[in-house]
Protein backbone atom coordinates (compact mmCIF):
# COMPACT_ATOMS: atom_id res chain seq x y z
CA UNK A 1 0.00 0.00 0.00
CA UNK A 2 1.59 3.31 -1.37
CA UNK A 3 0.68 6.48 0.59
CA UNK A 4 -0.46 9.26 -0.83
CA UNK A 5 0.33 13.04 -0.48
CA UNK A 6 -0.33 13.71 3.18
CA UNK A 7 0.09 10.06 4.22
CA UNK A 8 3.06 8.25 6.01
CA UNK A 9 3.88 5.13 5.27
CA UNK A 10 4.39 3.87 9.55
CA UNK A 11 5.88 0.77 10.79
CA UNK A 12 5.18 0.03 14.84
CA UNK A 13 7.74 -2.24 16.96
CA UNK A 14 6.04 -3.67 20.26
CA UNK A 15 7.13 -6.26 22.98
CA UNK A 16 10.42 -6.09 21.61
CA UNK A 17 13.32 -4.08 22.33
CA UNK A 18 15.50 -0.81 21.44
CA UNK A 19 19.18 -1.44 20.69
CA UNK A 20 21.37 1.43 21.13
CA UNK A 21 25.12 2.13 21.10
CA UNK A 22 25.69 1.26 17.55
CA UNK A 23 26.79 2.67 14.41
CA UNK A 24 22.86 3.49 13.50
CA UNK A 25 22.59 4.84 16.94
CA UNK A 26 19.51 3.57 17.49
CA UNK A 27 17.17 0.41 16.23
CA UNK A 28 14.06 -0.80 16.90
CA UNK A 29 13.46 -4.73 16.88
CA UNK A 30 10.69 -7.16 17.41
CA UNK A 31 9.05 -10.50 15.84
CA UNK A 32 5.91 -8.87 14.02
CA UNK A 33 5.50 -4.75 13.36
CA UNK A 34 2.79 -3.44 12.68
CA UNK A 35 2.97 -1.56 9.27
CA UNK A 36 -0.11 0.95 8.43
CA UNK A 37 -0.84 4.34 6.70
CA UNK A 38 -1.63 7.26 8.85
CA UNK A 39 -2.51 11.10 7.73
CA UNK A 40 -0.40 13.89 8.75
CA UNK A 41 -3.27 15.45 10.13
CA UNK A 42 -3.83 12.57 13.07
CA UNK A 43 -3.93 13.83 16.43
CA UNK A 44 -2.00 12.39 19.41
CA UNK A 45 -5.01 10.59 20.79
CA UNK A 46 -5.77 9.13 17.04
CA UNK A 47 -2.65 7.83 16.90
CA UNK A 48 -3.11 6.29 20.05
CA UNK A 49 -6.35 4.65 18.98
CA UNK A 50 -4.68 3.07 16.44
CA UNK A 51 -2.05 1.21 17.64
CA UNK A 52 -4.17 0.22 20.45
CA UNK A 53 -6.90 -1.14 18.18
CA UNK A 54 -4.18 -2.84 15.89
CA UNK A 55 -1.91 -4.38 18.00
CA UNK A 56 -2.95 -7.57 19.87
CA UNK A 57 -6.45 -5.95 20.21
CA UNK A 58 -7.96 -9.26 21.90
CA UNK A 59 -5.53 -7.56 25.42
CA UNK A 60 -6.91 -4.77 27.49
CA UNK A 61 -4.11 -2.46 27.26
CA UNK A 62 -3.05 1.72 27.58
CA UNK A 63 -0.17 3.35 25.78
CA UNK A 64 2.83 4.03 28.22
CA UNK A 65 5.44 5.38 25.57
CA UNK A 66 5.81 6.22 21.78
CA UNK A 67 9.26 6.83 20.89
CA UNK A 68 9.90 7.61 17.20
CA UNK A 69 13.14 6.78 15.36
CA UNK A 70 14.73 10.16 14.88
CA UNK A 71 17.07 10.75 11.73
CA UNK A 72 19.80 13.27 12.32
CA UNK A 73 21.96 13.89 9.72
CA UNK A 74 26.13 14.32 11.16
CA UNK A 75 28.61 15.46 8.94
CA UNK A 76 29.34 14.19 5.82
CA UNK A 77 25.26 13.48 5.34
CA UNK A 78 26.08 10.52 7.31
CA UNK A 79 22.76 9.82 9.49
CA UNK A 80 22.08 8.76 12.64
CA UNK A 81 19.09 7.98 14.60
CA UNK A 82 17.80 9.21 17.92
CA UNK A 83 14.42 8.47 20.08
CA UNK A 84 12.27 11.59 20.58
CA UNK A 85 9.65 10.80 22.84
CA UNK A 86 5.84 11.43 21.19
CA UNK A 87 3.38 12.28 24.13
CA UNK A 88 0.97 14.89 22.60
CA UNK A 89 -0.41 16.33 19.64
CA UNK A 90 3.22 19.24 19.31
CA UNK A 91 5.38 16.20 19.07
CA UNK A 92 3.14 14.69 16.55
CA UNK A 93 3.42 17.60 14.41
CA UNK A 94 7.44 18.12 15.17
CA UNK A 95 7.53 14.07 14.06
CA UNK A 96 5.76 14.65 11.28
CA UNK A 97 7.95 17.88 9.98
CA UNK A 98 11.10 15.59 10.61
CA UNK A 99 9.55 13.19 8.36
CA UNK A 100 8.47 15.17 5.67
CA UNK A 101 12.05 16.45 5.70
CA UNK A 102 13.39 13.19 5.38
CA UNK A 103 10.92 10.68 3.28
CA UNK A 104 12.80 10.41 0.23
CA UNK A 105 15.97 8.92 2.00
CA UNK A 106 13.59 7.05 4.58
CA UNK A 107 10.35 6.34 3.43
CA UNK A 108 9.04 4.69 6.65
CA UNK A 109 8.41 6.37 9.64
CA UNK A 110 9.75 4.09 12.66
CA UNK A 111 7.84 4.24 15.90
CA UNK A 112 8.22 1.77 19.55
CA UNK A 113 5.25 1.37 21.11
CA UNK A 114 4.73 0.48 24.90
CA UNK A 115 1.52 -0.61 26.29
CA UNK A 116 0.85 -1.27 30.22
CA UNK A 117 -1.76 -4.25 30.47
CA UNK A 118 -5.31 -2.63 31.92
CA UNK A 119 -6.70 -5.65 34.34
CA UNK A 120 -10.74 -5.56 34.63
CA UNK A 121 -11.81 -3.75 37.72
CA UNK A 122 -12.90 -6.62 39.64
CA UNK A 123 -9.39 -7.85 39.38
CA UNK A 124 -8.19 -4.70 40.53
CA UNK A 125 -9.92 -4.59 43.38
CA UNK A 126 -8.90 -8.06 44.91
CA UNK A 127 -5.29 -7.01 44.47
CA UNK A 128 -5.82 -3.85 46.81
CA UNK A 129 -7.76 -5.70 49.20
CA UNK A 130 -4.88 -8.06 48.77
CA UNK A 131 -2.06 -5.52 49.27
CA UNK A 132 -3.97 -4.20 52.25
CA UNK A 133 -4.29 -7.10 53.77
CA UNK A 134 -8.46 -6.76 53.89
CA UNK A 135 -10.67 -10.02 53.64
CA UNK A 136 -12.58 -10.45 51.22
CA UNK A 137 -16.10 -9.56 52.14
CA UNK A 138 -18.73 -12.36 51.38
CA UNK A 139 -21.91 -9.41 51.15
CA UNK A 140 -23.25 -6.49 53.54
CA UNK A 141 -25.41 -8.59 55.61
CA UNK A 142 -22.62 -10.25 57.32
CA UNK A 143 -20.97 -7.00 58.01
CA UNK A 144 -24.83 -5.51 59.15
CA UNK A 145 -24.85 -9.10 61.68
CA UNK A 146 -21.40 -8.88 63.12
CA UNK A 147 -22.15 -4.84 63.72
CA UNK A 148 -25.61 -5.35 65.93
CA UNK A 149 -23.60 -8.64 67.90
CA UNK A 150 -20.78 -6.29 69.06
CA UNK A 151 -22.94 -2.97 69.81
CA UNK A 152 -26.19 -3.04 71.40
CA UNK A 153 -28.01 0.09 71.12
CA UNK A 154 -29.17 1.77 74.47
CA UNK A 155 -31.62 4.73 75.10
CA UNK A 156 -29.86 5.01 78.63
CA UNK A 157 -27.00 7.65 78.91
CA UNK A 158 -23.57 6.01 81.79
CA UNK A 159 -26.31 6.92 85.18
CA UNK A 160 -28.72 4.90 83.91
CA UNK A 161 -31.67 7.64 82.94
CA UNK A 162 -33.40 7.40 80.09
CA UNK A 163 -32.32 9.83 77.59
CA UNK A 164 -35.34 12.71 76.22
Amino acid sequence: MEPVEGDAFMRAYYNGEIISHIAEGVTFVCQNPLSSVIRYTMTFVELQNVLCGSIQSHISKRMSNILFRNPVVLFGGVVQFQTMRIYDDASMHQMFQIYQHTRYQLPILELYVEFEVVKPREEMEEEEQNILGLPELENDIDIEDEFEANYELSDDNEDGDKRG
